[in-house]
């Protein structure tokens, strides 16, 4: 209950940061990347370093507004939010298995997970992970992990409504062997949240989501093992 009441608390704190930067944004001559906000956080006590080996999901994952159609979501920079991801990672010294290639003989240390929102209104989280990892080939074969097991996802609880401004992007590595068997979760290793304003020009937009994507990492040095 305690760790639950304290992800709450860093995503209220997130959201009133963003609304405060969105309700200044034409004030002070500031650009919009001057409002890009990168927050990441890690479970205290990991040792990245026992980690070799990852498999980035294929799918930049919407949690929309309600009763939004998934499929009218800008999806214009998935591959390069996806390219930059999987860039960074293997800088620090991780070998890819790609998703394609996961079988029970071939599975990666940690997955990572990758989603997003852009919203001026409320986003609603329908629970995308819980039952996802029982269509994910070979999660089944850890002790105790059975496919009818979902994944845990710390920021959407399923069916909670909050209020966005801003565009965000959050990635998550998990490791499929450390689960909560009691609350049937699979916890958190590392996070990052991406936020900022989308009023802006494709290619600026473009070379902004690049800088944060690599900030998030350049202040995550635990996580190299290179």
């Amino acid at each position: 209950m305690k760790k639950q009441l304290k992800r709450l608390l860093i995503l209220s704190l997130f959201t009133i940061i963003t609304f405060s930067i969105n309700s200044c944004y034409n004030d002070y001559g500031l650009t919009t990347q001057d409002y890009d906000l990168v927050s990441t956080f890690f479970k205290k006590g990991v040792d990245f370093k026992k980690f070799q080996t990852f498999t980035l999901l294929d799918t930049v994952m919407r949690v929309t507004n309600d009763g939004e159609d998934p499929s009218n979501v800008d999806t214009r920079y998935d591959n390069q939010i996806l390219n930059d991801i999987e860039r960074n990672i293997k800088n620090f010294g991780y070998s890819q298995i790609r998703q394609e290639d996961v079988d029970s003989t071939n599975l990666p240390s940690v997955v990572i997970l990758v989603s997003s929102v852009s919203s001026t209104n409320y986003a609603y989280s329908p629970g995308y992970w819980w039952g996802y990892w029982g269509w994910y080939p070979g999660w089944s074969y850890y002790p105790g992990y059975g496919s009818g097991w979902g994944g845990y996802y710390p920021w959407y609880p399923g069916g909670t409504v909050y209020s966005y401004t801003t565009g965000s992007i959050f990635i998550e590595m998990v490791d499929p062997t450390d689960i909560d068997t009691e609350n049937r979760r699979v916890n958190l290793q590392w996070g990052a949240g991406i936020n900022g304003l989308t009023d802006d020009s494709s290619q600026n937009l473009s070379r902004r989501i690049k800088e944060a994507i690599d900030q998030s990492f350049k202040q995550s040095p635990y996580l190299r093992i290179n």
